[in-house]
């Protein structure tokens, strides 16, 4: 499951009912499935997540929060070039819309530290939607992921890692 907010430019009727807090909601149920596809893969397996979301809290937070609690050591993988496709690196770094916090804030939270207690209370925010610190191991291989930004290629959005 993912917001979809990636595939916006090809299916604009979906626009009314998206959000910037859509991510946010999504993002405990997309740790636990990769978290799941970890425990399920054999030594020397591969995982691919992907996303049509261009949402970081979706994408790299979700790859930078597997990368900090998987059991075992996980190598993040670079995406190969794809021919005719033109890829941007993940980010290492974004921003929380307040507004998963409380449907009536506008703006975004730049920091864990700058969430009210009422939103940690209630879990609707959660420290593994923000970055991983800068220097961290999860901070430095993030760039390692792959968006196919939808104005580049002329298709929707997707996220790879």
């Amino acid at each position: 499951p993912c917001s979809g907010d990636g595939m916006l430019r090809r299916l604009p009727r979906t626009l009314p009912f998206w959000t910037p807090s859509q991510g946010c909601r999504l993002h405990p149920t997309q740790a636990e499935i990769l978290a799941r596809a970890l425990a399920l893969l054999p030594p020397g397996g591969r995982v691919v997540y992907s996303t049509c979301s261009l949402n970081p809290v979706e994408d790299e937070a979700v790859v930078a929060h597997a990368l900090a609690t998987a059991p075992y050591p996980i190598t993040l993988e670079p995406i190969p070039s794809l021919p005719g496709v033109k890829l941007s690196s993940g980010l290492r770094t974004w921003l929380v819309p307040r507004s998963a916090a409380d449907a009536s804030l506008s703006g975004f939270f730049a920091s864990f530290d700058e969430v009210p207690e009422a939103a940690l209370a209630s879990g609707r925010v959660t420290r593994s939607m923000f970055p991983p610190p800068e220097g961290s191991e999860e901070a430095a291989v993030l760039e390692r992921c792959a968006r196919l930004l939808p104005h580049a290629n002329n298709a929707g959005g997707f996220f790879l890692a």
